[in-house]
């Protein structure tokens, strides 16, 4: 027991280790409630080791867990479809990307065809104004 006037240091607040250690509480109290997990479910597996190969705790937990794996599967398998069809949309953006390329190059060529043309055309207008 502390002496008058002194604190005990499990009940003691620590002002200082708070500002030295800003998560320090919060990772203390995860890592009691996990112990306590921790020991729950040590004492649900004797439950169920006691009762034996029948046990109801057993088949509560084994029902509950087939309804969380229904659950993940039925979300799992719209997760994948919305990933397929997110995939659908990127080849489709892709192509449509591919598609404007090939376009802006085949522009890209004629404009420098028919601009090169009408300089061609220029300095033969020259040429034969000057006698060349």
């Amino acid at each position: 027991l502390p002496a008058a006037g002194e604190t005990s240091r499990a009940g003691a607040h620590d002002p200082l280790a708070a500002t030295k250690f800003p998560g320090l509480e919060t990772a203390a109290g995860a890592v009691i409630l996990e112990g306590q997990a921790m020991a729950e479910k040590e004492n649900l597996f004797k439950q169920i080791r006691r009762e034996g190969a029948h046990s109801t705790t057993r088949k509560v937990l084994s029902g509950n867990i087939r309804s969380r794996l229904r659950t993940a599967s039925v979300r799992d398998g719209a997760k994948a479809a919305d990933a397929s069809v997110s995939a659908a949309r990127i080849l489709q953006s892709l192509e449509e990307m591919k598609c404007t390329r090939q376009e802006l190059r085949a522009l890209k060529h004629n404009a420098c065809a028919h601009l090169c043309a009408e300089e061609d055309a220029k300095i033969a207008s020259l040429r034969e104004a000057f006698g060349r």
